[in-house]
């Protein structure tokens, strides 16, 4: 009985991946844990796993809460406990897959992601109006709150909403890129680089090279 209670509170620091098995499963990865019935491992050698509430989860900053247990995806992210939940800052993007650059190379992003988050500032989260959200550049107003989801990203408050953005990968695996800024005209709110407004219309380059003219009735933006 005191083998299997001890088994089901292990957990592993190891800066070597590996695998442990428990209640007829096995999981491999890092610092694993085995819990209510549950075997699970980080996927980065700086993650950690939690148990508690009959849940068993693995990842960043993990919070314990209102019978809740959440991980971040990224070792900058943070979680938040407040209004009866916890909410944790989104993946830099949503998937880990490969990707091709400007150059069409092809790259693994959830490796790049990891090596970018170890130079980037820290997360914040910020609750208010009963909700929470946590990344970068934290607003909160009109009844919402949202965060840009990289430290490139940028946020603007106006015309009864917030707008946010971030660049898109290549931009974010440049570590001398600027960060983005928001423009706010006509009523509209655009986020991204060189933006410029007219005729009733505001854009954004999406890239720190590009640039947009104002001419002939509209505005156009190189990518």
């Amino acid at each position: 009985m005191l083998s299997i209670v001890m088994l089901a509170t292990l957990q592993l620091s190891a800066q070597t991946q590996e695998c442990q098995s428990a209640f007829g499963k096995t999981a491999c990865g890092y610092n694993c844990m085995a819990a209510f019935g549950d075997i699970k491992c980080a996927e980065h050698p700086q993650g950690t796993c939690k148990a508690a509430f009959g849940e068993l989860a693995c990842g960043f900053d993990c919070t314990a809460a209102f019978g809740k247990v959440r991980c971040a995806a990224e070792p900058d992210g943070v979680c938040k406990a407040a209004f009866g939940d916890v909410v944790c800052s989104a993946p830099t993007r949503h998937d880990g897959a490969g990707w091709r650059g400007p150059n069409h190379r092809g790259e693994r992003w959830r490796d790049r992601a990891w090596r970018a988050s170890a130079e980037a500032p820290p997360q914040e989260c910020k609750s208010a109006f009963g909700k929470t959200a946590c990344g970068y550049h934290c607003q909160a107003a009109f009844g919402d709150v949202q965060c840009a989801r990289t430290h490139l990203g940028a946020c603007e408050v106006a015309f009864g909403k917030i707008t946010c953005d971030d660049p898109p990968r290549w931009v974010l695996a440049d570590p001398n890129a600027p960060a983005m800024s928001c423009l706010t005209a006509y009523g509209k709110t655009a986020c991204g680089y060189g933006c410029q407004s007219g005729y009733g219309d505001v854009r954004c380059a999406r890239t720190p090279n590009g640039v947009c003219q104002s001419a002939f009735g509209k505005v156009v933006c190189s990518e």
